[in-house]
């Protein structure tokens, strides 16, 4: 990008810095991850809704209220506001990357063995 920063975002406080960020679908929340704590922040004013136990913090569902994350190479769908589980994926070792497709029915995994494996999406 080459234009300006709007603001400090308020809502963004770690020291130790962050390792992925993502918007809602619908622009109004962004979920991001420093080492080993998540964040789910309200766009609208700034405030932070929840903190999370989690690993990297890779997609939002493109149609529901719904994260995917990595925690120890397990992929996890959780509730970005209540940091419940929907589902998890241990099928898949040493998982790095994961995201859906545009219309959320599939959800891709990447593991550092090389290997991509499709999931239709729980």
């Amino acid at each position: 990008a080459s234009g300006h920063p709007l603001d400090d975002f308020p809502c963004a406080t770690e020291a130790e810095g962050y390792t992925s960020v993502v918007a809602s679908p619908d622009g109004r929340y962004l979920a991001f991850s420093s080492r080993n704590q998540g964040y789910v922040c309200d766009l609208t004013d700034g405030s932070r809704l929840t903190n999370r136990s989690v690993g990297a913090v890779m997609d939002w569902h493109p149609l529901r209220q719904e994260l995917v994350d990595i925690v120890e190479g397990v992929v996890r769908i959780v509730d970005p506001f209540t940091s419940e589980p929907i589902a998890e994926i241990t099928d898949h070792s040493g998982v790095i990357e994961a995201l859906w497709n545009p219309d959320g029915s599939l959800l891709a995994t990447g593991s550092i063995d090389g290997t991509i494996k499709i999931w239709t999406s729980p």
